[in-house]
């Protein structure tokens, strides 16, 4: 026999989740304080860990159908794919990565967006270039992602653990709105829906601290490179201005604020001004 709640139930249920969710948070937000994941070194740019051939396939076929999905169109030529390649090239090199990155350009009108997944792949909006055209900003974006392969952030294990809380919420939203425009739901259904959003994982701490390993990665391999790692600071104070608050860009995510990282980028700083005037000195 079918079991259908009335929204009475589902709002109790609702309430239940909600408090649930506040104890997850606590639990999330307490270990805070812990800014990196177990292997990182402050200072250290990490090694390249290769893949495999049959992962670099996999990792190309779940993107061609991620990207399709979203009527997403990838490239892997002209002049935006070139720029952004050159630049990941460069950056790869000095960070030791022998094996060539897949990197792709997607047209996508006026999303802004980056992203890297599968430990070899990276992922670049056309609409975030138009935004940074000096390629001494764009590396900024690129650099991070660089080093959230470089981090080993990509895996499955990490992937799993980095929508953290905010999962939690989203799942809760989902089921508000299945209830606003369903009335009444199959309690198998709607008991799908909660265990889902629990099941996301509440490591918020975790997510933190790869975004802050990828910010600090980031700005020494920028550094090694030779692109003046200030540009960090700075494209992160404006990047509401010019990227947009909404936009996809993954160090756009889970940072309580804006100037928290700023204040951990002039920190990192003592660690790139070397690097940048030894590659400075080495270019003249």
């Amino acid at each position: 026999m079918q079991l259908l709640m009335t929204n009475r139930d589902v709002y109790m249920i609702l309430i239940n989740l909600r408090k649930l969710f506040l104890l997850l948070l606590l639990g999330a937000t307490l270990p805070a304080c812990t800014t990196t994941t177990k292997n990182f070194q402050a200072g250290t740019i990490p090694a390249y860990q290769p893949i495999d051939a049959s992962t670099a396939s996999a990792n190309k076929s779940r993107l061609a159908t991620m990207m399709a999905e979203q009527d997403v169109e990838l490239s892997q030529t002209g002049e935006d794919y070139d720029r952004v390649k050159n630049i990941i090239d460069r950056l790869s090199a000095n960070a030791g990565v022998e094996q060539e990155l897949d990197v792709y350009t997607a047209e996508a009108g006026d999303q802004v967006n980056a992203f890297a997944m599968g430990g070899n792949t990276i992922v670049v909006y056309n609409e975030l270039l138009r935004r940074l055209p000096k390629d001494e900003e764009l590396a900024v974006v690129l650099s991070h992602e660089v080093a959230h392969i470089l981090g080993g952030h990509n895996s499955d294990r990490t992937m799993q653990k980095r929508g953290g809380a905010v999962g939690i919420l989203g799942g809760l939203a989902q089921i508000a709105v299945l209830v606003a425009t369903e009335g009444n739901m199959d309690a198998a259904e709607l008991a799908g829906s909660g265990v889902s959003a629990v099941g996301t994982g509440v490591v918020l701490s975790y997510g933190r601290a790869m975004e802050h390993e990828a910010d600090h990665i980031g700005m020494l391999l920028m550094a090694k490179s030779g692109y003046d790692p200030q540009n960090a600071i700075t494209v992160w104070g404006k990047a509401d201005e010019v990227l947009g608050a909404g936009a996809g860009i993954s160090f756009l995510s889970s940072h309580p604020s804006h100037g928290n990282r700023q204040q951990r980028l002039k920190k990192d700083y003592v660690y790139a001004e070397p690097l940048f005037k030894q590659a400075s000195s080495q270019q003249e």
